[in-house]
């Protein structure tokens, strides 16, 4: 079937310059007309698209052959169809658009479907981020709900088991059982401590932190377990600032960067560079960047590991969402690594290619709170707290 000509429409230069993309295809569904900006959308070359089937467009994940089926269906039907479709352009990144297409009988062409096609990706980014702060709500609720309860149960098994403690001798057996009941109550209280952090009911002691000591004493806890067959490179720049932050939970995020990318090395050997360095806000480009923040300290843990592709990369902080084999993770390790560095104020940038690796960045503003806070301790003035 030959491309349509001008003819086709009354005005073709008022198509041309439409803001809303137009793609007509023949009823086996073929392009034979597409306006500039479809063409623009789907970064396709001008006429490129013609004599091309729609689906095409169609992001591998949608299934193709279903989403052509589902539309095919419709339009034999009723000869219209709508809705939203997951597409790919032509350098392979992802583009969800609204898409409207009406069966027409033309005079020449006979039976043509022309189809309106709107870019919707920004708004369904928005959406997918509302969802996911909906889902973090909910989770923070249930978390805290069940820690208030929890909580009473271990005031319990430690208040008694320190009573039982006191009325037993040094030598008497049952002392040290019930000093494990009482360690086991307080390890129970720093999970209920997650927990209300999680569900942001808890507040904890800001200080001056000096981040290659709390790498280096991450590197002594795992250096036996997990870092045995690690090829282990650690660089740090030279008069590195103090951040401002909370040791448990700083401590937590480099646990939990270290164990992933040993994890992705399969325990098996590999290399883990480990570095810390400054840059600039206008460094960055990001939006999301306190402004009143002009430096950051950046904390990489990169691996040569498997490595993500970008769909496991767009999901890697939900809740619960894990590529470890089941019983390896809780699937919220990184969830609680981002409520956490989020309440630092600084942000995480993840680079990853399969079979090449990953690289976490972590970006922690250096706050000149840090030295006034050193100042204020040594003038035995008020801790700050972070809320």
């Amino acid at each position: 079937m030959q491309p349509l000509n001008e003819t086709f429409f009354l005005d073709h230069e008022v198509l041309e310059h439409l803001a809303i993309g137009i793609g007509v295809t023949d009823s086996e569904g073929v392009f034979i007309y597409t306006n500039p900006r479809f063409e623009k959308m789907f970064a396709y070359e001008p006429c490129e698209l013609l004599g091309q089937p729609g689906y095409i467009l169609n992001a591998p994940e949608e299934e193709p052959s279903n989403k052509s089926r589902e539309i095919f269906a419709a339009m034999n039907e009723k000869g219209r169809w709508s809705g939203e479709v997951y597409n790919i352009r032509k350098d392979g990144t992802p583009l969800w658009t609204r898409a409207k297409i009406t069966a027409i009988d033309h005079s020449i062409h006979g039976k043509i479907w022309v189809g309106f096609q709107e870019d919707i990706s920004k708004q369904k980014q928005i959406e997918s981020r509302l969802i996911q702060t909906q889902k973090m709500e909910a989770l923070g609720l249930l978390s805290c709900g069940v820690a208030h309860d929890f909580n009473n149960l271990i005031m319990l098994i430690t208040g008694f088991s320190d009573l039982l403690i006191e009325d037993k001798s040094d030598d008497d057996p049952d002392k040290k059982l019930l000093s494990y009941i009482k360690d086991a109550g307080l390890n129970a209280k720093e999970i209920v401590q997650k927990m209300l952090f999680f569900g942001g009911q808890s507040k904890e002691l800001l200080e001056p932190l000096n981040l290659e000591q709390l790498i280096d004493n991450s590197i002594a806890i795992l250096s036996s377990p997990l870092l045995v067959n690690i090829d282990l490179k650690k660089q740090v720049e030279r008069d590195l600032p103090d951040i401002l932050g909370v040791t448990s939970e700083i401590h937590q995020v480099i646990l939990n960067l270290f164990i992933n990318a040993c994890h992705a090395m399969n325990n098996e050997g590999g290399r883990l560079t480990v570095s810390l360095s400054t840059t600039e806000t206008g460094d960055l480009n990001k939006q999301e960047i306190d402004k009143s923040e002009s430096n950051f300290v950046v904390l990489s843990v990169k691996d040569n590991g498997v490595g993500m592709d970008q769909k496991t990369i767009d999901r890697i902080f939900e809740p619960f969402f894990s590529t470890k084999k089941v019983g390896q993770g809780s699937g919220l390790g990184l969830t609680i690594t981002q409520e956490i560095i989020k309440r630092h104020n600084g942000f995480i940038k993840v680079n990853s290619n399969i079979g090449e690796g990953s690289d976490f960045r972590i970006y922690l503003p250096i706050s000149r709170a840090a030295k006034e806070i050193q100042t204020q301790k040594k003038n035995g003035d008020a801790d700050v707290f972070l809320d």
